[in-house]
């Protein structure tokens, strides 16, 4: 490899000699973790499990859950402290395989039986590492490396003979470490402004549906009260049979615990025996009868228009003087319309519940006057976008220290 590829294409100013080639086996000496009997889980000394290694912050002794009872030999056997290096032993997808983490915990743990851990033989900063095999060129040597068919696995040998490039300079990678690590940091703080605006939506969604919030109209004046209706006095069924396209066509499907709809981009006909199928439109409530007691209720948005589904998603159509789409979309989610839709779904698990369209009419629901929903529905649509402002943030984030993987390192 010539020397001008041993330099990466973003770095510090101050920093200017070559990058080296070697082997990651002599930086780091690698060992499986410890396997142990069932009764022995949940108590004893805290260890680290594949879950860990694949959160997106570095483990620490206050983030790990698991325990695992094992005796002083063992322990010390197979001991994790501050500084070591974690590594995914297998996963079903090769793409997954060997993802590394850092343990940067104050306590001594240990480690599960699908995790490798590796002890640090010669000085190298370990949130440098880190990144370093998060980077594309890293990632493609393990990924590379892998064994497998149906399931990918590393072994020590193949971690050891992993090739990377690596920064010699102490002080160039504590500033890479630094600064990739600030920028873990904003997408930490995003992440938490992300969690906590969707548990303040959820606390106002409670008091509005237990209407111990009430909107007013514009002159300040009290809505009228709120009215239990029936699903068929505001919803008629509303299907709209064609012919299977004989060409590639947009098909849909709704996800269970009301999360929406899913499209199927240029569909193969041939793929479904069905040789009828129905139209969606905008603004159409959509179930599963066959999962509709797991939640699979959505309304179509505006880019679902023209999909086609198959019988088992029967399309509902809004009374809009009575109940407006934009209103019940914040109904969908709700806990208790997913109970009453379960007890209409008779039956065992799976396919064998199936939905009553009878009792589906007949359900009923408290609802604010066309005036009021629209209030509400602004007012928790303005949430919304905040929302989705601060996961598209997230997003950017993201995406902007992909960059930098890519750029920082060789």
């Amino acid at each position: 490899m010539s020397q001008v590829n041993l330099v990466p294409t973003l770095r510090f100013s101050e920093f200017n000699a070559p990058w080296k080639l070697d082997k990651l086996g002599h930086y780091y000496t690698f060992k499986n973790g410890v396997n142990a009997d069932r009764e022995q889980y949940g108590k004893g000394t805290k260890f680290i499990n594949v879950l860990d290694v694949l959160q997106p912050y570095p483990i620490t002794s206050d983030s790990i859950q698991g325990k695992v009872e094992v005796d002083k030999k063992t322990l010390e056997k197979n001991a994790v402290v501050n500084g070591n290096l974690l590594f995914q032993r297998s996963s079903e997808t090769r793409e997954d395989v060997g993802t590394s983490n850092v343990y940067l915990g104050d306590r001594t743990v240990t480690f599960g039986g699908f995790v490798i851990r590796g002890t640090p033989v010669q000085q190298v900063n370990p949130i440098y590492m880190n990144y370093l095999l998060k980077s594309s060129k890293a990632r493609k040597e393990i990924v590379t490396k892998s064994g497998g068919s149906t399931r990918y696995n590393v072994g020590q040998e193949t971690l050891s003979s992993v090739n990377i490039i690596v920064s010699d300079i102490d002080d160039e990678q504590q500033k890479i470490a630094d600064f990739l690590t600030s920028v873990d940091t904003k997408i930490g703080q995003l992440t938490e402004k992300h969690r906590l605006l969707k548990e303040y939506k959820k606390g106002l969604m409670q008091q509005i549906f237990s209407q111990q919030i009430r909107f007013k109209d514009e002159n300040g004046n009290e809505f009228p009260d709120w009215k239990e209706k029936s699903f068929g006095s505001f919803l008629t069924l509303d299907l709209r049979k064609v012919e299977k396209p004989k060409d590639n066509f947009l098909a849909l499907g709704v996800r269970s615990h009301a999360k929406g709809i899913f499209q199927k981009p240029s569909f193969d006909p041939s793929n479904i025996a069905m040789e009828e199928l129905y139209v969606v439109r905008e603004d159409d409530l959509v179930l599963s009868i066959t999962f509709a007691w797991e939640g699979a209720i959505a309304i179509a948005s505006k880019q679902d228009e023209g999909g086609l589904v198959s019988h088992r998603f029967p399309t509902y159509t809004f009374d809009k003087l009575q109940v407006i789409p934009e209103f019940f979309k914040y109904v969908v989610p709700s806990l208790r319309l997913k109970y009453l839709l379960g007890n209409i779904s008779p039956g065992g698990a799976g396919r064998n519940r199936v939905l009553s369209k009878k009792d589906f009419i007949k359900l009923t629901w408290c609802l604010p006057s066309v005036k009021e929903q629209q209030k509400i529905s602004k007012f928790l649509q303005s949430i919304d976008i905040k929302i989705e402002g601060v996961a598209d943030q997230i997003e950017q984030t993201k995406q902007f220290k992909k960059g930098l993987l890519q750029q920082m390192f060789v």
